[in-house]
């Protein structure tokens, strides 16, 4: 399926080259589309030159201020962050948050999408510290704009859990992960990946309160979940497996 649909866009784009010309606005829709796609297939590299087009494409025809800027910028921080250059990302994260802050206002969900990204490339480089405001922000923004049972406020609550944990906050860190998951059941399902996920995140926190009995049957439950859902090659599967392998040489 997305092989068919990176062919579709590259005749979009080619049709769009021919009647639009290279630098229109449309143009740059396309090049996002099409980064997404490459981005699904785990091709980031691919997708990172269109979308730095895409970028400069959007700030010559809407300005650099506009919101759409902040889009396409926000790809391109997802990009950079799967390849681990948080470094490069985070001014990027840091210039979309503003822009969608001044299109939106502080606490609207498009910009606690940025605050969560934001603070992701925090955790990635054992900023945690930093990162937990942001995730607060992030979650009390999802709170009021979705109420408490939305699917983005349980991965909003895995990600300050998780954060929480690495600060050594335990007793703050569990009832959030039990929270989620609560949510994770109401919305997509206790066997969806996001669910396993947090399971595993659950048993990093459980083997650091020393409960590794625990720990150790939620990590094979999360990397089985992951597993069966993904297939034993997906990147979400070598998470569990990593985290699985932590727990047993713990």
């Amino acid at each position: 399926e997305l092989e068919e649909a990176e062919g579709l866009q590259m005749s979009v784009l080619k049709i769009k080259h021919g009647v639009l010309g290279q630098h229109h606005a449309k143009v740059a829709d396309t090049l996002c589309d099409l980064a997404a796609i490459y981005g699904a297939q785990g091709h980031h590299a691919d997708g990172e030159p269109l979308l730095r087009q895409a970028v400069k494409i959007r700030e010559h025809k809407l300005g650099k201020e506009h919101p759409r800027v902040a889009d396409a910028l926000h790809l391109l921080v997802a990009s950079l962050d799967h390849r681990r250059r948080y470094d490069e990302a985070e001014p990027l994260a840091r210039r979309a948050l503003e822009l969608r802050e001044a299109a939106f206002g502080p606490d609207h969900p498009k910009v606690a999408e940025l605050l969560n990204s934001l603070a992701a490339l925090h955790d990635a480089r054992d900023q945690h510290a930093e990162a937990a405001p942001l995730y607060e922000r992030a979650l009390a923004s999802l709170e009021q704009a979705h109420g408490a049972a939305h699917l983005h406020v349980a991965m909003t609550l895995t990600n300050l859990a998780s954060c929480y944990t690495a600060l050594g906050r335990h007793d703050e860190a569990r009832p959030l992960f039990d929270r989620a998951q609560k949510v994770y059941g109401k919305t997509c399902g206790l066997n969806h990946p996001f669910a396993a996920l947090c399971l595993g995140q659950t048993a990093r926190l459980l083997a650091a309160v020393g409960d590794d009995d625990q720990a150790m049957a939620y990590g094979e439950i999360s990397l089985n979940t992951l597993a069966r859902a993904l297939g034993p090659e997906h990147p979400y599967t070598a998470m569990g497996m990593s985290n699985l392998a932590e727990l047993l040489s713990a």
